[in-house]
């Protein structure tokens, strides 16, 4: 006779949905099953803070944390890749479009410093590029702009052409380099270093005819990795459970693994928990040294594979150190296109982070037992308010109202106000998860501080303060946003186009494919806004100097900081532009 209960079951419920589901038990008495799961539940809870405070918090070497944590099915992060976006240079002279470009051709290495090598960046898909050309208008005696309609990057290769004569200063069939100046004006460069630091052509006439400017370059978002090429790993016998087939190379970025048997694509999950006897699942489990292996079923929980190869396809790399902070210092092409005869990264990458650190495996891994389905202490009650439906943030005041009491303070989906039902159901559900169903646990709104920003902002040469000052008022609503967690998490889920869309949708704002590359910096540098957090002068020098491309230095007039708040109180924005102006 098999164990009704699953090892998986730690709850009450749990534990009585196995009971009930058992033939030779559902039909017990009540008192009886609840009896066994209310049993259960209790020494689950005991089991959890035993593995937590006795092994645990005690465990100092990684190999340790690792071993332990997996135990309770959380596995440590590891090495993550940055990303940004690279520009592909193409032969004017041999190109033609629409040019197809294979993904093996569309990577490219980096400089590379003594303290940290060369290193690769690549795309993970192909890309067909059409002819883009535009007509364009001088005013020379203004400015050395060239007007235009499509957005462009700093960087970029074009081409002139016109149907009388170009202005003065500007050649057909040459080479040029771009400077954005904004959406609607660029100016032009005779090579790319000089693009980079904004020295410019000047137009001393505006010619005549009708000018036209053709763009001979491609932008390809790109991560820091290498591919390796297709290895078989091992050969599965067939029948035996739980076999390890071992990754040789280090440092294997996670979401570039696919996995093939006898031409079957295998899926990498988190657990196999919640896998059949027949789901194509497996295990990709790292060591503490960078090193990784393939984990597959025992044939209940995940297949067993058949007595074929197995086939892996991954690419390398990640880390700290794969994040790029200098412009025009991803140079080397290193793809076989012919057409192809350049390559510079316009914006910095970032996203890189190396391996998630033992005292986060240890503050985060608890959460994992603790707040399975109980309301126990403070921190069950934010995990469980966080992941109810309609709850953006929120924080957990004990004794609040007395010995046995509890304030929940939520920010519902979207910010604001939290409706009456919304606080009146998750008050139910927290209740229902207490000792006993006996704590007062009482949903309430947030108390929000309201910042409006005033300051003055010094541009760096070669930027205009009607470009910057979108992207610096984007920055304080982020900073201060009662949600921006719902925007961090989309980020992280989504990408960028779908984090620019919430953005667009929240403030009525029209950013585009062209803002993902500031975006993306501020998004990778944005901290989640939590109740009672304080908020230094320091904190928006640091986000706006940093992370708003364009700025020198900023003064800030208003708020007076520091911002101190209480555990029921959260900023919420109040960002108008008429305050944001420009130090001359």
């Amino acid at each position: 006779m098999t164990n009704p209960i699953q090892y998986t079951s730690r709850t009450y419920d749990s534990v009585l949905d196995d009971i009930n589901t058992d033939e030779n038990l559902k039909d017990k008495p009540t008192w009886f099953k609840r009896l066994i799961a209310g049993s259960h539940d209790v020494l689950s809870m005991y089991e959890n803070a035993i593995a937590n405070q006795s092994f645990l918090r005690t465990a100092f070497t990684r190999q340790a944390v690792t071993d332990l944590c997996a135990l309770i099915d959380y596995h440590l992060s590891e090495k993550s890749p940055s990303t940004g976006t690279l520009l592909f240079y193409f032969n004017a002279s041999t190109v033609s479009f629409p040019k197809t470009i294979l993904v093996d051709d569309l990577k490219a290495k980096s400089e590379g410093t003594i303290a940290v090598s060369s290193l690769q960046f690549e795309s993970r898909s192909g890309d067909t590029v059409t002819q883009t050309t535009e007509t364009f208008t001088t005013d020379f005696a203004t400015d050395n702009n060239l007007d235009v309609a499509r957005v462009y990057l700093t960087g970029e290769k074009v081409r002139v052409s016109t149907t009388g004569t170009l202005p003065a200063g500007l050649s057909a069939n040459t080479d040029y380099y771009v400077i954005k100046i904004s959406d609607t004006e660029i100016r032009l460069a005779t090579t790319i270093a000089n693009a980079y630091i904004g020295t410019e052509i000047t137009l001393t006439s505006d010619g005549s005819g009708t000018h036209t400017v053709e763009l001979f370059s491609v932008q390809v978002v790109c991560y820091q990795q290498e591919t390796i090429d297709t290895q078989t790993i091992g050969t599965s016998d067939g029948v035996t459970a739980w076999q390890r087939f071992d990754l040789p190379d280090l440092d294997v970025v996670s979401d570039t693994l696919t996995i093939d048997i006898n031409g079957d694509t295998w899926t990498v999950q988190d657990s196999l928990a919640s896998s059949s006897s027949t789901d194509k699942h497996c295990l990709l489990r790292y060591n503490t040294d960078g090193s990784s292996y393939l984990l597959f079923g025992d044939g209940t929980y995940g297949a067993i594979p058949a007595n074929f190869d197995i086939d892996v396809d991954y690419a390398t790399g990640g880390g700290l150190t794969s994040n790029i902070e200098k412009l025009n210092s991803i140079t080397i092409y290193s793809g076989s296109d012919t057409d192809i005869v350049g390559v510079s990264n316009p914006v910095v990458f970032t996203g890189g982070a190396n391996a998630e650190s033992l005292e986060s495996a240890k503050n985060l891994a608890p959460l994992l037992l603790k707040a399975r389905d109980r309301f126990v202490t403070v921190d069950d009650g934010i995990a469980l308010s966080t992941n109810y439906t309609g709850v953006s943030q929120a924080n957990v005041i004990s004794n609040a109202y007395g010995i046995l009491s509890a304030q929940v303070v939520i920010v519902p989906n979207g910010g604001g106000l939290p409706s009456s039902s919304l606080k009146t159901d998750l008050q139910t559900y927290l209740i229902d998860r207490t000792v006993l169903e006996s704590i007062d646990v009482r949903v309430t709104d947030p108390t929000y501080n309201t910042v409006t920003p005033v300051l003055a902002a010094k541009m760096l040469d070669g930027y205009t303060f009607s470009n910057v000052q979108p992207f610096i008022i984007l920055a304080l609503r982020l900073l201060f946003y009662e949600a921006n967690v719902e925007i961090i998490e989309e980020y992280d889920q989504n990408g960028v186009a779908s984090a620019t869309t919430v953005i667009n949708n929240i403030w009525s704002t029209s950013f585009g494919a062209g803002d993902y590359a500031q975006i993306i910096t501020l998004l990778d540098a944005l901290e989640e806004n939590e109740f009672g957090k304080d908020f230094q002068e320091s904190d928006v020098f640091g986000y706006v100097d940093n992370y708003v491309n364009g700025v020198d230095y900023i003064t800030i007039s208003s708020p007076s900081f520091p911002i101190t708040q209480a555990d029921d109180e959260i900023t919420t924005e109040n960002v108008i532009s008429g305050n944001i102006t420009e130090i001359p």
